[in-house]
Parts: structure tokens; C-alpha cells; sequence
């Protein structure tokens, strides 16, 4: 049960750094957009989406060029510090988990724009 736990605990962490990285990416990309094509919500939506579509899929990526490395090395450098963070999951895992949180946003802001372009249409 404690093993549950850990993988529990290890997997809200992810989710919650996830969240907070897309409100950061969201305000970021949200100025640009202003700063570029002025105040234009269905572009600023656009915008978002892209970026976070991009973030999280280089992510994966970046998570499946560990899986490959991971094949032939032994252990992370630092990996007692790595446990005090994340108790059962390590880097390749939380970064295949928190790039697809970032995708999970990015499908929820597409949803929200199709339904203000279906609005507008």
C-alpha cells in the first residue's frame, strides 16, 4: 500500500508541476499574441494551443530519446537527490507524464476554441 502511495504522490506532483509550467506558457504565449496582432481572443487561443502542442510534444520526444539512452546507461547522476523529490517514478517517467499533461491542456484549449469558433460561425 505504501508503494501505491509513493506512485500516487509522485504522480500529483508531476500534475501539479504540469499546471503551473501551462499557466506559465498560457500568459506567455497570451502576451506575445497581444503584442503581436493586438486583443483577439480566437487568435489568442490559436496561440496557446500551438505552443502548448509544441511544448509537450518536443517533451515526448525528449522522453522517448531517454527511454533509448537509458537502454545503455547505468544509473542518473544525481539520483539521490532525484528520490527525495519523486519517490517511485523516475526522470524518463516524469517527463513522459508531465508532457502529456501539457498536451492534455493544450486538447483543452483546441475543445475551447472550436466551441468559440462554432459561437462565432
Amino acid at each position: 500500500m505504501e508503494k501505491v502511495m509513493g506512485y500516487v504522490k509522485d504522480a500529483l506532483k508531476v500534475i501539479m508541476a504540469a499546471t503551473m509550467v501551462t499557466m506559465v506558457l498560457v500568459v506567455i504565449t497570451s502576451v506575445l499574441e497581444v503584442v503581436i496582432h493586438g486583443i483577439n481572443l480566437s487568435k489568442a487561443l490559436e496561440w496557446i494551443r500551438a505552443g502548448l502542442f509544441i511544448t509537450g510534444s518536443l517533451g515526448l520526444l525528449l522522453s522517448a530519446l531517454f527511454i533509448i539512452k537509458n537502454k545503455t546507461d547505468d544509473k542518473m547522476k544525481y539520483e539521490r537527490q532525484w528520490k527525495s523529490k519523486f519517490y517511485e517514478f523516475n526522470f524518463t517517467t516524469v517527463l513522459f507524464i508531465f508532457s502529456l499533461m501539457i498536451l492534455f491542456y493544450g486538447i483543452l484549449f483546441d475543445i475551447l476554441l472550436f466551441k468559440i469558433t462554432m459561437v462565432l460561425v
